[in-house]
């Protein structure tokens, strides 16, 4: 495994290429000019360095969103182990169904308000929408 790690490199000797390790100093005798390190030649910018310049100028903007993330990610974590306490408990979840069914009752007005200004406009699309049906399946009289 080693090997193929090596040769994806592409900098060492053909001795550590096939072996994957460097030779020691009494084999280094034994295989004579293989213990030298070739250095690799001069190419044109690869497009890692592009990815590693990007990555560098957006580090402290992806360190800023974790930091302003931070405290809601906290805040949810507490609630979802709270939350698992309280369902545990069967006087809690009378209590959840309750605050439930309140929080509906306080929300059902602002739900009737957007349909109200939603639907018209629902309607306008079906309306164009089945004109356009039939334009398109009605035969063209000259």
């Amino acid at each position: 495994m080693k090997s193929t790690i090596s040769q994806k490199a592409g900098f060492l000797a053909p001795a550590v290429l096939s072996t994957g390790f460097l030779p020691s100093e009494g084999a280094a005798s034994a295989i004579a000019g293989y213990t030298e390190r070739v250095t690799p030649t001069a190419g044109p910018a690869s497009k890692g360095t592009a990815k590693n310049v990007g990555l560098f100028l957006a580090a402290p903007f992806i360190g800023l969103a974790y930091m302003v993330a931070l405290p809601f990610v906290a805040i949810a974590m507490l609630a979802w182990v709270v939350g698992k306490a309280l369902a545990a408990s069967p006087s809690a979840c009378k209590a959840g169904r309750f605050v439930r069914n309140a929080a509906l009752f306080l929300a059902a007005p602002f739900i009737g308000l957007a349909y109200l200004v939603a639907l018209p406009f629902a309607g306008l699309v079906m309306l164009a929408r089945l004109s356009a049906k039939a334009a398109l399946a009605a035969p063209a009289t000259a």
